[in-house]
């Protein structure tokens, strides 16, 4: 298991090539591909949508399977706590959550291109994510101590690479769910 704090934002790119030109000069290390498909679920009787928190089951195109936590902190950005733990069996896992009485409500489906560079001594990490139905985008993510460092180095990049005013703290699941209206999804978180 690991658990850290998560300062990202995202940038709808209109080209691929408008993502190797902000990256050009950053000397960014190519790090994997994966094709993730991320399954979102509700929970029983609190309300995730209004509560800012997150689970979600996801398998890639190498057999990983990991379940995630995720809860909102007050932030510029976007900035969260998260706690993922691998899962050896997907199918399984599905019927634990769906018998605790989880429900499924959301599915995004993306190819994710990861880069990484060093910028003042952090890791930062820059996904090149091609989502169905939803488009290209740039997800620029540090991960930090606190939210504060993470805001500070965030903002200090977008300037860097002219990308402050283009910056979207919606997740994929949120824009997904505005896209598709999803009477569903409002219907179970009221």
């Amino acid at each position: 298991m690991k658990s850290h704090i998560e300062v990202e934002v995202k940038v709808r790119l209109s080209s691929l090539k408008e993502f190797d030109n902000i990256i050009r000069d950053l000397n960014a290390k190519f790090i994997d591909f994966n094709v993730e498909d991320d399954l979102y679920f509700n929970h029983p009787s609190r309300n995730f949508k209004d509560t800012g928190e997150v689970l979600r089951l996801r398998r890639n195109n190498k057999g990983r399977v990991t379940l995630t936590y995720k809860a909102i902190r007050p932030s510029t950005y976007k900035s969260r706590l998260e706690v993922e733990v691998e899962v050896s069996d997907y199918q399984a896992m599905l019927e634990i959550l769906k018998n605790l009485g989880f429900k499924p409500v959301a599915r995004v489906v993306k190819s994710r291109r990861i880069y990484e560079i060093d910028f003042l001594g952090n890791k930062v990490h820059f996904l090149l994510d091609e989502v169905k139905g939803l488009g290209t985008f740039l997800e620029i993510e540090v991960v930090s101590k606190n939210t504060e460092e993470g805001e500070r180095l965030l903002k200090a990049l977008l300037s860097k690479l002219n990308l402050t005013g283009r910056t979207i703290t919606k997740s994929y699941l949120e824009m997904m769910l505005d896209k598709n209206n999803n009477p569903e999804f409002d219907t179970i978180l009221g």
